[in-house]
């Protein structure tokens, strides 16, 4: 919690404040979205690492329920899957809030639009439902379902084959 505080100034803006309380070992995010916050708290265990962190959502405002908890689940992951600091999953949900307030689309995998492990925004887009998914989770897909369609329309994904 120590080296949060210290990145602080980094995360702080108009919009998006921390709260750290280290009597109860939480740190709050508060994102402000029409004069409501959306809410997340990440409690450290007393004994971290040996524990995990748990990331729980506090208040969801401006966004629907699946949306709100794969971006509950991202920052989990980041945390506990990728070795990644408390730092990093702030900074990871900050930005998949920021990013969908901007107008950004959201993989229809993963419903982030962040990608977790590589900070990439959904960039392969199906030809005929228009959807977009992130690289990683549409391979994931195609991968485990041994065929080249769309997981949503399952239309034929065309792959443009990129020259160097």
């Amino acid at each position: 919690m120590e080296s949060l505080s210290k990145k602080n100034k980094d995360l702080v803006d108009d919009v998006f404040k921390i709260k750290l309380n280290s009597s109860s070992n939480e740190i709050r995010c508060l994102y402000e979205i029409d004069e409501k916050n959306l809410i997340l708290d990440f409690k450290l265990p007393f004994n971290y690492p040996l524990s995990n962190i748990k990331v729980n959502g506090i208040t969801r405002v401006g966004v629907d329920e699946k949306k709100w908890k794969n971006w509950i689940l991202s920052s989990q992951y980041v945390i506990n899957f990728q070795n990644g600091t408390i730092y990093d999953s702030v900074l990871n949900f900050k930005n998949n809030v920021k990013l969908n307030f901007e107008g950004y689309e959201e993989c229809a995998i993963c419903y982030s639009i962040l990608q977790a492990s590589d900070h990439s925004l959904p960039t392969k887009s199906c030809p005929t439902c228009h959807h977009k998914f992130h690289a990683a989770c549409l391979y994931r897909w195609l991968k485990s379902s041994g065929s080249s369609t769309c997981p949503l329309c399952r239309n034929k994904f065309h792959f443009n084959k990129n020259h160097h």
